[in-house]
């Protein structure tokens, strides 16, 4: 979490959650839910060194649900480490 430190400073983002494969971290996540218009925005997914490359869609499949399940209408996903 680097929320306390300055934006400029932060080297994943303002408030980043793990990317889970089983029991091992294979990622991190900055996204951010904006309500007032309904759509989930992902800034970026990181992958983790030695990350499988083919967990793309899964963690997508992932993403969309917690959208949904947060009421999302819409999921805009921008960098991601794994697609690449």
């Amino acid at each position: 979490i680097e929320i306390y430190v300055p934006a400029a400073k932060r080297q994943y983002g303002y408030y980043v959650l793990p990317v889970l494969d089983g029991d091992r971290v294979i990622g991190r996540i900055d996204s951010a839910l904006d309500r007032k218009v309904g759509v989930y925005r992902v800034a970026r997914i990181y992958a983790e060194p030695n990350a499988p490359r083919e967990a793309n869609t899964r963690i997508t499949a992932q993403i969309e649900a917690l959208a949904a399940f947060l009421g999302a209408h819409t999921v805009e996903i921008g960098v991601n480490d794994f697609a690449s």
